[in-house]
């Protein structure tokens, strides 16, 4: 039998964002250049070595052409 899930799991932010760089055919390199983030953060964050802050979360969403949305309910 499988455990259970946990709901309240961080989300997987280097996997998502290794997907989207793909998707839109960017290097490391090239997604740096374009966010102003350094090649060696967003490698650490895409194999889940480091998390990004909210600033740099918010240059790759624009980056990539997304957007982040943030709850108003957390407190």
């Amino acid at each position: 039998m499988k455990p259970p899930v946990a709901t309240n799991a961080p989300p997987e932010v280097g996997a998502a964002l290794q997907r989207l760089r793909l998707a839109r055919g960017l290097t490391l390199e090239d997604l740096s250049r374009i966010a102003g983030v350094s090649k060696s953060m967003l490698s650490q964050i895409e194999r889940e070595k480091a998390n990004p802050t909210i600033a740099i979360t918010w240059r790759l969403a624009n980056a990539l052409g997304g957007r982040i949305g943030l709850r108003s309910d957390i407190g």
